[in-house]
């Protein structure tokens, strides 16, 4: 049997201005692999790097042809994919246009055909990029032989591992094939299925929103691909690790079995806490995300008191591209939402205070007061209906208090005006250093004593003349008829 390979590695994009550098160096490290005689083995690996749509066509269906029935054949992509209206996949060359999809792009169809026309039945197909769980759609899975390992679904994306400058679900393939942790049964040899169990539980641990997927069709799933070696005491303490630390973590029943199988094999400290950190390393680096979403979070909190559409949106984006699960980003986004309101809601304790001291201060309020207030709800985003409730509920309170002000004020000017009038400098002194006891206003108090006054000498008038009537009345007039001369004075003053 022969094992032939193809690696596709697309970096740029003439229309498209950003490049994709992980796709060269995916290539890199998987030729190494499958190269390497003590792990592949394969016979001949080729590499396309950036190519246009005739030359990856060529390519991709010399890899096909000619084979013989017990050859393996492995198709290996990284780059971009695009998916049509009709959900159709496309593997992007270096001249594929959005807008020219069909000629300037390989269909996944166009792959399918030659893997059925070709004799092998030991057909191998690794898709590294985004929507490449779509290239699946249309395969006969009744036929034998062959296997589609995808990084993600049909309808998500394929995400990069930034340290490394490899794609993530590329760089846990190599490396269950370089220590043989992906040989689960022990047996010396790596199947295909064994592989994608491995890299996806990694890819899932690391960025929990990728699903990477396998499709076969009969005896596809047990395609050998590569060795292990069972007596490589590392690998074999390493896939021990694995087993354990599956929740990420390692408890301490666990810790102490580890260490018993450490000494037995002999393997030193200082290596098995190597080891071990290895295999911790994409729990570590999952939760270093979460945390660090975490603290965007919050930082966006600070200047915001409610999680708007564009802050949401960003948000989102940000969860994405770090491949956060929905679970474990909803209870951060809960615990900001709680910090945000409780935030709010000591803002506005703290406007309620500033508009009473200003309210006790001047009531009503001045121009500069009330320019002071308007800035303070802007710079703290206070919302209108909440600040409008505060400040009539503040100003019901002190316009009650000014009336009951303002009619004490009246009951004792109508008091001095009565013992004197005009009034002299002394009382006026004495009226003025009330008012400013009671807060009032200069133009209130002036309306007050007008209308007062006014009323007054009315009253007054009317005393008089009343007084006038009844002393003419009463001229010549008998005790008898006393109440009638005053209540008819009292109807002609009114008529008056």
């Amino acid at each position: 049997m022969s094992k032939f390979a193809l690696l596709v590695g697309v970096s740029e994009y003439e229309y498209e201005s950003n490049p994709l550098p992980s796709a060269l160096k995916d290539i890199e490290v998987m030729k190494q692999v499958l190269e390497n005689p003590y792990i592949g083995g394969f016979t001949e690996v080729e590499q396309l790097l950036n190519p246009d749509l005739l030359e990856m066509q060529k390519a991709i269906e010399a890899l096909f042809s000619k084979r013989r029935r017990d050859d393996l054949v492995l198709l290996y992509f990284s780059g971009r994919a695009v998916k049509d209206r009709n959900d159709k996949l496309f593997l992007a060359t270096r001249v594929t246009s959005q807008e020219m999809l069909k000629s300037t792009s390989v269909p996944a169809s166009f792959v399918q055909d030659l893997m059925v026309d070709s004799l092998s039945k030991k057909q191998v197909i690794i898709l590294d990029c985004s929507y490449s769980g779509a290239f699946a759609k249309g395969l006969d899975v009744s036929k034998s032989g062959w296997v589609v390992l995808t990084s993600c679904t049909s309808s998500q994306n394929s995400l990069e591992k930034p340290e490394l400058k490899l794609s993530i679900y590329t760089n846990y393939l190599v490396e269950g094939l370089e220590t043989g942790a992906a040989d689960r049964d022990n047996n010396s040899e790596i199947s295909i299925d064994e592989l994608h169990e491995y890299a996806r539980k990694k890819v899932q641990q690391n960025s929990p929103i990728m699903k990477p997927q396998i499709f076969a069709g009969e005896e596809g799933y047990k395609i050998l691909l590569a060795r292990a070696s069972i007596d490589d005491l590392r690998i074999r303490y390493r896939k021990e690790v694995e087993y354990y630390a599956s929740s990420g973590n390692i408890s301490s029943v666990s810790r102490r079995l580890l260490e018993v199988l450490r000494d037995s094999l002999e393997i030193l400290p200082e290596e098995a806490a190597e080891i071990e950190a290895e295999v911790l390393k994409p729990y570590q680096n999952y939760i270093e995300k979460l945390h660090q979403y975490k603290r965007k979070l919050f930082e966006k909190a600070q200047s915001s008191y409610h999680l708007d559409e564009k802050l949401i949106k960003e948000l989102d984006d940000f969860q994405q591209a770090w491949g956060l699960r929905d679970d474990d980003v909803e209870p951060i986004k809960e615990q900001v939402k709680l910090h945000i309101k409780e935030q709010y809601e000591e803002k506005l304790r703290q406007y309620e205070q500033i508009f009473i001291e200003t309210t006790q201060r001047n009531y009503p309020h001045t121009d500069e007061d009330k320019n002071g207030l308007l800035f303070i709800r802007q710079v703290w985003k206070l919302r209108d209906e909440d600040v409008s409730r505060i400040e009539a509920r503040i100003n019901e309170e002190f316009d009650q208090q000014y009336q009951e002000k303002i009619e004490q004020y009246k009951q004792m000017y109508i008091e001095v005006v009565k013992l004197e009038q005009p009034l002299s400098e002394m009382t006026r002194n004495r009226l003025n250093g009330f008012q400013r006891v009671l807060g009032l206003r200069n133009e209130d108090v002036t309306s007050i004593e007008a209308e007062l006054t006014a009323q007054i000498a009315e009253e007054s008038n009317t005393e008089q003349s009343i007084t006038k009537s009844i002393t003419y009345d009463f001229r010549g007039a008998s005790v008898g008829n006393l109440a009638h001369i005053v209540q008819s004075n009292q109807r002609n003053n009114q008529i008056q």
